[in-house]
């Protein structure tokens, strides 16, 4: 007689009691995940049979469904494939828009042959002598433009110089540049002269007492405060107004 013993079950291996969730488009090829529906199992892991419910039940029992993490290099892999993708795909538009603008060319040359079949050796040559002289004319133009444009650079940096060596600030270089160098030092004596005449102007509204003097001097002589106030426009570099304050210093030392 055989005596049958109650089954002991040892719980050697964690046994989950929902089924795990697994997303099957994470092990498929990259052109298939591209195409249709992205699906997701529930796998259960007694029977391999997908499980029924969903992740409102297991939300509901308190568990949150299983997730698949990448790891650095991983993610690595998925964004320097994602790029080399898209480099590729720019490569391939190049390319085609290179093979177009080739394939235009060539239709263009060939009607061109076409029309030369046709016509006389006259014509011809008459034909080959225009389109010679349209393309002499168009390098021709393209480098006019290169020596206008390298002939304003120069000029624009004389501009400068000249401004700087006036006691101007150079930054007027764009507003006072001419068509050449003599109407550009034109445009800067102009300039210089009315400079000149404003800064005088405001002197002399100093000097009548209509406004104050900086920095309160009022109990110095008239000759002692245009110097406070020419060595003051030195220490800002307004050398205009230095140079306006020192012709009436020396205008009042005559008298």
């Amino acid at each position: 007689m055989i005596n049958h013993q109650p089954e002991t079950k040892l719980p050697f291996f964690y046994k989950p009691s929902l089924p795990l969730r697994l997303d099957i488009q994470f092990f498929a090829d990259e052109d298939e995940q591209g195409g249709g529906n992205q699906s997701t199992a529930v796998v259960d892991e007694d029977n391999q049979q997908p499980a029924v419910g969903d992740e409102d039940n297991q939300q509901q029992q308190g568990k949150s469904p299983s997730t698949i993490t990448l790891t650095e290099e991983e993610l690595q892999k998925r964004l320097q494939s994602e790029t080399d993708k898209r480099v590729t795909e720019a490569i391939k538009k190049r390319e085609e828009s290179l093979r177009k603008e080739m394939e235009e060319k060539i239709k263009i040359e060939r009607k061109e042959a076409e029309e030369l079949a046709k016509l006389t050796a006259d014509e011809r040559a008459k034909f080959e002598s225009e389109k010679e002289k349209a393309q002499l004319q168009k390098e021709k133009d393209a480098l006019e433009e290169d020596r206008k444009a390298f002939q304003h650079e120069r000029l624009f940096l004389e501009t400068e110089k000249a401004l700087t060596n006036e006691s101007l600030d150079d930054r007027l270089a764009p507003f006072l540049i001419g068509e050449d160098a003599e109407k550009t030092y034109e445009n800067i004596k102009i300039y210089k002269e009315i400079h000149q005449e404003a800064v005088q102007k405001e002197v002399n509204e100093i000097l009548k007492g209509k406004k104050p003097l900086i920095g309160g001097k009022q109990n110095l002589s008239e000759i002692e405060q245009l110097e406070s106030e020419r060595q003051d426009a030195l220490k800002r570099k307004d050398l205009a107004t230095a140079v306006a304050l020192k012709n009436k210093i020396h205008q009042l030392n005559k008298k």
